[in-house]
């Protein structure tokens, strides 16, 4: 299967000097371009805050409040059992 690969885009900000002369700083003692200290920085908080986004975190009543409602769940009634019928109808969570 072939890949496609695109060509790299210019991401551009504007910055204080001494914004300009910190990260020039960081990048010397870095040993690596402005342009890749730059880079690697917004790739490392960019996943940071993806990460923050998609994890949760319980407390140990929460916890419990959870592991309750699995073992011991309410019996299934009418609204539920329409909600996964009109669910299924529409092709699941998933669907377009």
């Amino acid at each position: 299967m072939a890949t496609t690969q695109h060509a790299p885009q210019r991401l551009v900000t504007r910055a204080s000097a001494e914004v300009i002369e910190l990260v020039q700083d960081a990048a010397d003692i870095s040993g690596v371009s402005v342009s890749d200290f730059l880079r690697e920085c917004a790739i490392q908080r960019a996943r940071a805050v993806i990460s923050a986004h998609e994890e949760f975190t319980l407390s140990a009543r929460g916890q419990e409040q959870i592991m309750q409602a699995l073992e011991n769940p309410s019996p299934i009634n009418s609204k539920l059992r329409n909600a996964a019928r009109r669910l299924k109808e529409h092709g699941g969570f998933y669907s377009t």
